[in-house]
Formats: structure tokens, C-alpha cells, sequence
């Protein structure tokens, strides 16, 4: 099996491409992102170097998604690529749209071309509004009330993934 780690130099992703790199059912993964893995992540890497493939590329270009996946049939795609800093979000709302929204349809998009199997990805408690809408209980049943770009990006992830 061979998966693809998008946002893979995130804190996120590298837990993830360190747990796939240990997993024996994975022969490789190729991680992509627009920043190279840490130099101690890649020391942490070393043991698995051989099924350890760093591709640099946005998550805003289905191109480089695709490019990444030239190296090898691709089983299924992690997509960890989320701008989320408050301060990105407001200054730069062009960046965290392209990433946070065109970013998960682009990672949908290559997977359907691919034919990968599986995409994970992770939502987020924020597309429940602030929790004084809720109280101290959630579930996955209730009522969706996002209040920020962030929470909307979420939104529409759930709702492409479908």
C-alpha cells in the first residue's frame, strides 16, 4: 500500500507519515508540502528511509497533487493541509481560501483521477459555533452553525466528501 500525506510537515502530518512509515502493511509514503519535513522529522524518518518520499507542492494546485503522485500508484490520500492560524485566516483570506477550501476539493479531485481507495481528512469542533450554543454535549447530529472561515472550509469538506 502506498499513501500520500498532503500537509505532511504539519504537526499532523508528521505523526501521521512517522505512524505509516512504521506500519509493515505500508511499503511507501510520499509527503507532500509546501515546507520540507523538520531536519529532527527526518532523523525520525531514518529507520524508513527507503519508503520515505518528500515531494514539495500546495494542496492549492491539483497539479502538484497529481505530480506527487507520478512517483507511485497511490492507495489513499491524508490531507492535513489546513491554513488555521486566526491571523493567516483575517490577513490573508485569498491564501487560507485557496488552501482550506480548493485544497480539499483538489485532494477529492486527485484521488478520483488516481483511483485511490481512501481519503482521510478531519473536521473540526468548530463547525458547531461556539459551545454556548450547545452546552458542555455534542453530537454529530447537531446543528451545524459555523462562525468562521475556518469552520465553513470544514463545512464544506464534509459536504464534498459526501
Amino acid at each position: 500500500m502506498n499513501t500520500m500525506v498532503l500537509g505532511a510537515s504539519g504537526m499532523f502530518g508528521r505523526k501521521t507519515v512517522l505512524h505509516m512509515l512504521q506500519d509493515k502493511d505500508i511499503d511507501n509514503v510520499v509527503s507532500v508540502d509546501i515546507a520540507p519535513p523538520p531536519e529532527w522529522a527526518l532523523k525520525q524518518y531514518e529507520p524508513w528511509k527507503k519508503k520515505f518520499h518528500y515531494v514539495r507542492g500546495t494542496v492549492a494546485e491539483l497539479e502538484d497533487i497529481l505530480n506527487a503522485a507520478k512517483l507511485m500508484k497511490i492507495d489513499g490520500i491524508v490531507n492535513w493541509a489546513f491554513v488555521m492560524s486566526l491571523q493567516d485566516l483575517n490577513s490573508n483570506p485569498r491564501l487560507s481560501t485557496k488552501v482550506n477550501v480548493y485544497g480539499m476539493c483538489n485532494a477529492f479531485e486527485a484521488a478520483r483521477l488516481i483511483d485511490a481507495k481512501r481519503v482521510v481528512y478531519a473536521s473540526s469542533m468548530t463547525v458547531y459555533g461556539p459551545a454556548d450554543l450547545y452546552g458542555d454535549e455534542i453530537t454529530e447530529d447537531g446543528i451545524l452553525s459555523p462562525n468562521s472561515s475556518y469552520a465553513v472550509a470544514k463545512v464544506y469538506a464534509e459536504i464534498i466528501a459526501a
